[in-house]
């Protein structure tokens, strides 16, 4: 519940530890289901009706943001409860109070331990799902890589490195700085030499030319460069 309430939980072990009353009643009890984070299965405990007087001395503003209109309320609601129990009590008799009111109570008590409970099944269930999350996309790097180490060999060798590929892109910015966009065919310049490069060579990409294909690729562009220069040819 501590956890749940986002509370520091060395904080109230100690805070239970010196109130008289709690501090005598708390015990450790064995937790017999597995637990999924592992660690102690011994957790520290308070007899369930010791529960609301505990959760009574928790300071709103030490819970969750989202918590603390129903803590305050709580709070609120246990005041009055108190006053009525005691404020209506015969003389020498021990206060019965609203039994109605304080089953209520407690019944809101028990409301907090389940929601806490779900809030912790939740957990449980958000971190196996992302564990899966993670196994699955390892498992899809995986595949991605034997697939390309696939097209690799279908294609008949390697790829261009990034140097390599660096290298074909300075060859193509220096032939389309020569191209006008009516040499272009109304095209921008770069995108008239990428698309007979592609088209040459049968690519998608100039990152995908076969490393065997570079010194064609590169000696193809050099002549294109060096016809719309105007130099000679050898």
């Amino acid at each position: 519940m501590a956890d749940y309430l986002g509370l520091s939980w060395s904080g109230q072990a100690e805070r239970i530890r010196r109130d008289e009353v709690l501090g005598a009643a708390v015990r450790f009890v064995r937790v017999t289901r597995t637990n999924p984070r592992g660690g102690n299965p011994n957790v520290l405990a308070l007899p369930v009706e010791l529960l609301p007087g505990w959760l009574f001395g928790v300071s709103a503003s030490r819970v969750k943001p989202e918590l603390r209109a129903r803590l305050t309320l709580y709070r609120r609601e246990a005041f009055g409860v108190l006053w009525r129990a005691f404020n209506t009590a015969e003389p020498g008799a021990a206060p019965a109070g609203d039994v109605s009111t304080l089953a209520g109570v407690r019944a809101t008590a028990l409301a907090v331990a389940a929601l806490a409970e779900q809030q912790m099944a939740i957990e449980v269930r958000v971190e196996t799902a992302e564990d899966r999350l993670d196994r699955a996309a390892a498992v899809v790097g995986d595949v991605a890589r034997r697939l390309g180490a696939v097209e690799r060999k279908l294609s008949g060798g390697a790829v261009v490195t990034e140097d390599q590929s660096a290298e074909v892109s300075q060859a193509v910015k220096a032939l389309a700085a020569l191209l006008t966009d009516d040499a272009a065919g109304g095209r921008s310049p770069y995108q008239a030499v990428f698309g007979e490069l592609y088209r040459r060579f049968g690519v998608s990409s100039y990152k995908n030319i076969r490393a065997d294909r570079l010194p064609d690729v590169l000696a193809w562009l050099e002549d294109w460069r060096r016809r719309v220069a105007g130099d000679a040819v050898p």
